[in-house]
């Protein structure tokens, strides 16, 4: 045979070994099970649509820690942020010329042509920013007076105010006890803000402007950076049996149940494909941007009304892709094949959940048939061994 009806016929048994891998009776779209079948067996695939278990809830969610507070209301969605600074080490015997509070804004979602100040509030008491809530503020009564502002600069970037000098002398003549923080509010503004927090990089702050009484002619400045800060959020969805929602700066997530008792005991899972289609009307602020999901598998029961445990190893991040969302669980479904762990059901959350505000809502298990949450699993199993005696 010459070299070169060698090297035809050495693509063309290429070929026919790869369609035989990767033709519809298999269905793998990587084609794993192409080689090996005599160690592996032959690759099989099942298709299971979620249970009817399926459904969303609220889990109340912790901001102190978020690089971005969220500020503004939009369709329904209410944020409030409060701060406050550490005021005790400032030098005794000055008075305040001015005092501004200046806000960056990272992101903002609406109208950037309408862009107007905040109503700000006293707060009436002490809180810490890892706990505090939308309930927290109402239940403890935390909304005080409210405070005179005039405004410095107002556009897309930066949002800043003066506050009253003698409100600031109170909190720095008390040694800070006087002082439990200013609550930033917006009604019905039509503008989500992402501001820049205390936590990062960049930081909203306080700048004061103070002279010294002795002399009346020394005069400084001193930026107070926000040493606590977090946001509160209010917002309800109605229950809609048809769809499941993700929701970031809220804490809105998705519950998903498959029943996994059709696979073999011995299967080797080569993949399994969560599939989930987009609901591309309810979804912002475009289903054309990418909106990243954290995947997980539970660590118990399902319980709507408490915090969900997950499993530590089993976190899996995806993007939504135009309108819907596809990724490869097989890590997990491998551990529940072996019974590592049991099958609890997979908790999906946004992986900006206290960065900005977006969401996502995909269709549930009473939904079109062709539209509800498929697992589409291939595996294999060994080849049975005939003893020859």
């Amino acid at each position: 045979m010459s070299k070169s009806s060698l090297v035809i016929f050495s693509l063309l048994f290429i070929m026919f070994i790869l369609y035989s891998g990767c033709t519809d009776k298999n269905g793998n779209p990587v084609g794993l099970d192409i080689f090996d079948r005599d160690q592996f067996g032959e690759e099989h695939s099942l298709l299971i649509q979620t249970s009817a278990s399926d459904t969303f809830y609220l889990e109340p969610m912790k901001s102190g820690n978020s690089q971005y507070l969220l500020l503004g209301e939009k369709d329904n969605f209410k944020y409030n942020v409060i701060f406050r600074v550490d005021t005790s080490g400032y030098p005794e015997n000055h008075k305040v010329d001015s005092a501004f509070i200046y806000l960056f804004v990272y992101n903002m979602e609406g109208d950037t042509n309408d862009i107007t100040l905040p109503q700000v509030y006293e707060s009436n008491a002490s809180w810490e920013e890892d706990d505090i809530t939308w309930e927290y503020v109402e239940e403890n009564g935390l909304t005080g007076a409210e405070v005179n502002i005039t405004p410095r600069i107002v556009n897309k970037d930066t949002i800043s105010f003066k506050i009253p000098n003698d409100l600031v002398e109170k909190w720095m003549a008390d040694d800070n006890e006087a002082f439990k923080g200013l609550i930033l509010d917006y009604t019905n503004n039509g503008n989500i803000y992402s501001i820049l927090s205390g936590d990062g990089s960049y930081k909203s702050y306080m700048k004061l402007h103070t002279t010294d009484l002795a002399d009346d002619t020394t005069h400084s400045s001193r930026i107070m950076f926000f040493d606590y800060d977090a946001f509160v959020s209010h917002h309800e969805i109605a229950q809609d049996p048809d769809r499941l929602w993700v929701i970031n700066g809220i804490g809105y997530r998705s519950y998903l149940n498959f029943d996994l008792s059709v696979i073999p005991e011995n299967a080797t899972i080569n993949n399994a494909l969560l599939s989930m289609t987009l609901d591309t009307l309810a979804s912002w602020p475009t289903q054309t941007n990418g909106f990243g999901v954290s995947i997980n598998a539970l660590e118990s029961d399902f319980d709507i009304s408490q915090d969900n445990n997950v499993q530590s190893q089993s976190d899996l991040n995806a993007s939504t892709i135009s309108d819907s969302l596809i990724i490869n669980v097989r890590s997990i479904v491998q551990e529940w094949a072996r019974q590592s762990y049991e099958n609890k059901g997979f908790l999906l959350k946004g992986q900006a959940e206290t960065i900005h505000w977006s969401g996502r809502s995909f269709y549930s298990s009473t939904a079109d048939s062709t539209k509800r949450p498929t697992l589409k699993i291939f595996y294999s199993i060994p080849p049975v061994t005939i003893s020859e005696n």
